[in-house]
């Protein structure tokens, strides 16, 4: 009957110390949660910040093309001077 109480005794202590933070199983997996979620809120502003660079990149180059378009028109193209052979 002691080996039983003892036996019994030990199994209590043992489940009382994996409940009460003896295995961080539970808290590696919580870490790791907010890790992969920190780290997707990262890559999503990530990219909406790319998106906001590419969008303004794209507005600049269209301006620019405007402006050669505008100045080709007005300008002209320089007539090429004609070679003489000597």
């Amino acid at each position: 009957m002691k080996k039983i109480i003892a036996l019994s005794a030990l199994l209590v202590l043992g489940a009382l110390g994996i409940a009460c933070g003896g295995s961080d199983n539970g808290n590696n997996a919580n870490k790791n949660a907010n890790r992969n979620a920190n780290a997707n809120n990262t890559s999503t502003t990530g990219n909406a910040m790319n998106a906001v660079g590419n969008a303004t990149n794209t507005a600049v180059n269209m301006t620019a093309n405007a402006v050669n378009t505008v100045k080709n028109t007005v300008v002209g193209t320089p007539t090429p001077k004609p070679k003489t052979n000597k």
